[in-house]
């Protein structure tokens, strides 16, 4: 599978020998790409650090488990005004999920995430746009209200995250 051999086979007029040559040496090219980034998604995952289940053990590094948060928001390894103002800012965005689609009581735990990322992608389009929080609590009930056009959560997030 040498250029010199495509090349050969091109020059006595083998085409489809030069195109099979051709192919088996892209698809060799393309599987060594893929297990090059397999290892490399492996490693990752292997070094990728879990969050301690327990305040004591928070060094502010990770997100914490589901069910263990604690009140340092922005995993900054302290409490302070930010941690505040990012707690200010989910209540006026859940505030409006709830009046916009009705409380949000029989989702899964997949919806839950799925809500959980609409969230935070909320708060990054408000803090990026500098808006108040009265701003922000109308920016996320349009957006929550667009639920019901979906019939899904899952559709409507994910045409959401994906802005299409």
């Amino acid at each position: 599978m040498s250029a010199k051999e495509i090349i050969k086979a091109m020059q006595d007029d083998n085409l489809i020998a030069a195109k099979d040559l051709i192919t088996q040496a892209l698809y060799q090219k393309a599987g060594e790409a893929i297990n090059s980034k397999r290892e490399e998604i492996e490693v990752i995952k292997t070094e990728a650090k879990k969050a301690p289940v327990t305040k004591k053990d928070d060094d502010g590094e990770g997100m914490d488990p589901v069910g263990h948060e604690d009140d340092d928001v922005d995993n900054d390894g302290d409490t302070d005004s930010s941690d505040k103002y990012l707690k200010n800012r989910r209540k006026t965005i859940k505030k409006a999920m709830k009046e916009s689609y009705g409380v949000f009581s029989d989702v899964t735990p997949e919806q839950n995430a799925l809500l959980n990322t609409v969230i935070d992608k909320i708060e990054d389009e408000s803090e990026s746009y500098g808006l108040s929080d009265d701003m922000t609590y109308d920016h996320a009930k349009s957006t929550f209200a667009t639920v019901k056009d979906f019939n899904s959560i899952e559709r409507w997030a994910d045409d959401y995250l994906t802005g299409e």
